[in-house]
């Protein structure tokens, strides 16, 4: 019997193509709801959206917080952080999630990076969908394709946004190295988060692994949705505009985008390293 996937999904992945492109399917056959404004529910900050505090003229990044309203769920962006940890973040999460269950609302999300912290809590409230791990294979290009989306602002190309992506690439992205510090950090969560295969072995939860590299094609993602929900029917349920609605595969060359790709790629051969993050690809 197919269940709904939930998707454990490290970032710069293809984890939103598939997430948007089977979502269509996913909440009508197994009625559930869209989170409102946002997909990604663990996530802590976001980083398109900013306050201003006009008398300092500063601006402060806004914490993701949902509020449940009439059997919905939607993410608001507020400041100052109502948590002072991402444990506390997710744990309120998770209840309000189960709080809805038990009226008998669930919604479809896609898991983030953040679910770290307390993966053993959202395994386990997750139990009856199909997870779907989502990894990439070359670690270069992947803190790569991460700063360069960092330090943009801009995580996916769009119909709305591709001009602009476009020439973000061409004029090159300057990483800035204050961050390469943080390579260190994220080859540490992702790691983390790619031994959660190993709970889901141990629990026996029904799981697939989709890796970037195999996702380069719409076929071979359609291919790979069809495996994941074992039917063909999602097809069905794609909207005549959804290729205007999900994110764009650009092709990059990062030693041609990043400026300083040298001095990056030099410090992410030695975390590479030092993280053994290798074993768990």
């Amino acid at each position: 019997m197919s269940k709904a996937p939930f998707f454990i999904s490290a970032p710069r992945t293809r984890s939103s193509v598939l997430f948007e492109t089977a979502q269509f399917y996913v909440e009508n056959a197994y009625n559930l709801k869209p989170l409102g404004n946002h997909t990604e529910l663990f996530l802590e900050f976001s980083r398109n959206a900013e306050f201003l505090d006009v008398k300092e003229d500063k601006k402060y990044t806004a914490e993701l917080y949902p509020i449940a309203s009439g059997g919905n769920l939607n993410v608001h962006y507020v400041y100052p952080p109502v948590f002072k940890t991402r444990k506390d973040r997710n744990l309120y999460k998770i209840q309000t999630l189960e709080y809805l269950k038990l009226q008998g609302n669930e919604f479809n999300i896609k898991g983030t990076m953040q679910i770290i912290d307390t993966y053993p809590s959202i395994i386990e409230f997750y139990k009856d969908r199909h997870f779907v791990i989502t990894k990439r294979r070359n670690i270069t290009d992947y803190v790569c394709s991460f700063f360069v989306a960092y330090t943009s602002k801009l995580f996916h190309a769009r119909p709305n946004n591709l001009d602009r992506y476009k020439k973000i690439i061409q004029d090159k992205v300057h990483i800035d190295p204050e961050l390469f510090p943080q390579i260190g950090n994220l080859l540490k969560q992702t790691k983390q988060l790619w031994q959660v295969e190993s709970l889901l072995k141990e629990k026996g939860y029904s799981y697939s692994v989709t890796y970037y590299e195999d996702l380069d094609t719409q076929q071979k993602i359609n291919n790979k949705l069809t495996e994941i929900l074992q039917t063909e029917d999602w097809i069905k349920y794609l909207p005549d505009n959804y290729s205007e609605r999900v994110p764009i595969k650009i092709d990059k060359d990062y030693s041609e985008i990043i400026s300083n790709y040298e001095d990056i790629k030099d410090s992410i051969k030695s975390y590479i390293k030092d993280s053994d993050i290798e074993r768990y690809i």
